[in-house]
């Protein structure tokens, strides 16, 4: 009996380095986080700072500014020093009317990776005089496994960013309330999330399938025994 609980305790072990692999995987990638750190300018304009907190490297990126057209309109931005190595390039760069396009694209390419951090860009929105009353979000959305590249061994691969957007309480045509958070979904995120909720789940099904292994060579065994106790 011993022996088949080393057996199985074997077994487990090893189901758990196997399954594990690709969790060590994406934790040695690493996050790339945008954050939108906004603040109110004379009740109707609005400013947000998008930082990037953390950075494992972007080689290029393709972002796509999301917002109420009702209740905001775009009407500047500029560039920050975190990504500087790379070409920014933005929605309508050479027309008069350059931020009216909606969704405002925003791109970023370079030849090598940057892994800088600190403030990406500031934009810059100003309430439209018809908005409604309600919280409205701004957000920079990408396409997952395409619009983010980074390069590793010569080769150029896609990674997901994490996220954060700004909702903005709007109330008699003016900005009451900002609150700046981090998406927690998991069509936002890829290695945030697992890292937080694979070990579980590989520990569970381990247990699970190591019990199942038991219970069956003990019935087996059972099984055995009652044969040669009716001969």
């Amino acid at each position: 009996m011993k022996r088949i609980r080393g057996v199985i305790l074997t077994l487990c072990v090893i189901l758990i380095a196997v399954l594990a692999s690709p969790l060590q995987i994406l934790a040695a990638q690493g996050n790339t986080v945008l954050l939108m750190h906004s603040k109110e300018a004379a009740g109707k304009e609005l400013e947000i700072d998008v930082v990037i907190e953390e950075n494992s490297g972007v080689s290029g990126m393709l972002l796509s500014l999301e917002y109420d057209t009702s209740a905001f309109t775009l009407i500047g931005m500029e560039y920050g020093p975190a990504l500087s190595s790379l070409s920014p390039l933005h929605t309508n760069t050479d027309t008069p009317d350059g931020y009216a396009v909606y969704p405002f694209k925003l791109t970023y390419l370079g030849e090598e990776n940057d892994t800088s951090t600190g403030r990406m860009m500031t934009l810059r929105f100003l309430v439209t005089e018809d908005a409604a009353d309600g919280v409205y979000t701004i957000a920079l959305q990408h396409e997952r496994d395409r619009d983010v590249t980074y390069l590793a061994d010569g080769e150029i691969r896609t990674k997901n960013l994490l996220i954060g957007d700004a909702k903005v309480t709007i109330s008699e045509h003016e900005i009451v309330k900002i609150e700046d958070a981090l998406h927690t979904g998991a069509e936002e995120s890829d290695a945030g999330d697992a890292r937080v909720i694979w070990p579980w789940i590989l520990v569970g099904g381990a247990l699970a399938v190591g019990g199942g292994i038991l219970l069956t060579i003990l019935l087996i065994k059972r099984s055995k025994r009652k044969k040669w106790t009716k001969i």
